[in-house]
């Protein structure tokens, strides 16, 4: 009897702690959680305005709509935008991270030793 009454303390202890520590383990890798993706540039983007208006000047970006392909070759339609005024690098690599809620959340130029040879394939 008296194991069950120290068994339903400590429950009532560690069962909210473990909900509330899922609970945001579960939040964070919705919001924040990614996946990669290869991708390889094929065209030259479309040159687009970022921020326009006031004292300053307007600001531009490359905007690219690319097919990219994940670890089990699963092909899906990605749009990112470039970090600067200038286009990416035709040809080039990248391993581009998403999220199930918001989209393209970086993406960053890699070797072609690090792409997976039949993902390499694919992009070819």
């Amino acid at each position: 009897m008296k194991g069950l009454i120290a068994l339903r303390k400590l429950l009532g202890i560690f069962l909210p702690f473990f909900i509330v520590i899922s609970g945001g383990y579960i939040w964070y890798h919705q919001n924040y959680g990614t996946k990669d993706y290869y991708t390889k540039i094929t065209t030259d983007g479309t040159r687009i305005i970022t921020e326009e208006g006031g004292r300053y000047k307007p600001q531009f970006r490359y905007k690219y709509t690319l097919t990219a392909y994940d670890q089990k070759r699963h092909a899906k339609k990605v749009s990112f935008n470039s970090t600067s005024d200038t286009p990416l690098r035709k040809q080039a690599f990248l391993i581009i991270h998403v999220n199930t809620k918001k989209g393209v959340l970086g993406w960053e130029e890699i070797s072609a030793s690090k792409v997976p040879p039949q993902i390499k394939k694919d992009l070819n």
